[in-house]
């Protein structure tokens, strides 16, 4: 059929309109969809023998099954200490730098660390790190976070969902725990790139954390998305772009980019946080690390940049010493409660 050449022309802009309009919305659907719905990662033979074996790796693991405000169920361990534990080389070794620093294990207080791993993490993940903390004598929970491993949920809020769920958490293990006779004892909290930002926004809100450690934390949700966007793909993609993906997957996610900003929860944070970040990341630059530890209280915040760490590798490349210091951060800031707490029990 032969058209009139302007009614061609026509049709052909119609037509080309219509294949932007569907390839645009391909584009954001698909974009958001990546960023709300991390990829649930599968365990590996490391992960296999821990379960198969914990107390080889200076552990008891206890598996729980918490609510959430909103009816998701997460997935999780409660971890102790092994008082007989077999080869345990990361503990045993953890043991001997304590002992080395004039700290008896016998004298030292408990108490619990909850660990939150990052975006597309397992809590299988966070037992490498547990296998340190249990040789301070504390206990440890760790778990999925909705959306990822075994938990329930289908899409991850960055914080929004993700902060309640640590109070919930922490409910359940401390009935748990009622239950047997026990307690919490001093909370404190640890969390790795996407946990550290979770951390950050819950502590406000939970007052049981005493004090925090954040791993490659990010300062700023659209930011940092919109960032990780230009990694994965291409920085040329115009930033108008990657912004309206940003802003499709909060739309579906229902949750907007202004409630999840770490940096300004961490401005409201009034206990002891220690920010640890790798100079070579280039994930999350270490200046959003930077802008959290500045609106943090001074008296009691800490810093330490590890050099040689990107961002997979921080823990790997801070090694022992690193793990070191958060401990004895912890114990040190537990301790400062303790005696805060008895000075306003026992006024002169």
């Amino acid at each position: 059929m032969n058209l009139p050449p302007r009614r061609k022309l026509t049709s052909f802009l119609i037509t080309s309109c219509l294949l932007l309009a569907i390839g645009g919305t391909a584009i954001l659907w698909y974009g958001s969809g990546t960023i709300l719905r991390p990829k649930r990662r599968p365990l590996e033979e490391r992960h296999y023998q821990v379960n198969a074996d914990p107390a080889d790796f200076g552990m008891r693991l206890q598996s729980f099954e918490a609510p959430t405000h909103d009816g998701t169920f997460l997935k999780g361990y409660l971890v102790d200490p092994e008082p007989e534990p077999g080869e345990a080389v990361r503990t045993r070794r953890m043991w001997t730098r304590l002992e080395k620093a004039g700290v008896e294990r016998s004298q030292l207080p408990g108490g619990t660390v909850i660990l939150m791993h990052g975006r597309g993490g397992l809590k299988e993940n966070m037992l490498t790190v547990a296998q340190r903390f249990v040789a301070a004598n504390f206990r440890c929970i760790v778990y999925d976070a909705r959306a990822h491993g075994e938990s329930g949920g289908t899409i991850c809020t960055y914080g929004k969902l993700e902060k309640h769920d640590v109070s919930s958490v922490l409910d359940h293990v401390e009935a748990q725990l009622k239950a047997e006779g026990k307690s919490l004892g001093p909370v404190v909290a640890f969390g790795n790139s996407l946990g550290a930002a979770v951390m950050l926004q819950a502590i406000p809100e939970e007052p049981r954390i005493v004090a925090g450690v954040a791993a490659a934390p990010f300062a700023d949700t659209k930011e940092e998305i919109t960032h990780s966007i230009g990694n994965v793909t291409s920085h040329r993609i115009p930033a108008f772009l990657r912004g309206l993906i940003v802003s499709t997957a909060c739309l579906r996610g229902g949750f907007a980019a202004d409630e999840v900003v770490p940096c300004r929860s961490a401005s409201r944070i009034k206990i002891p946080v220690f920010v640890t970040h790798g100079r070579l990341d280039k994930v999350i630059p270490i200046e959003q690390a930077e802008r959290i530890y500045n609106v943090l209280p001074e008296e009691s915040r800490k810093w330490q940049e590890i050099p040689s760490a990107y961002h997979y590798n921080i823990l790997a490349e801070g090694g022992d010493d690193l793990y070191e210091t958060m401990i004895h951060f912890y114990l040190d800031a537990i301790q400062q409660r303790s005696k805060a707490f008895k000075t306003v029990s026992n006024p002169r």
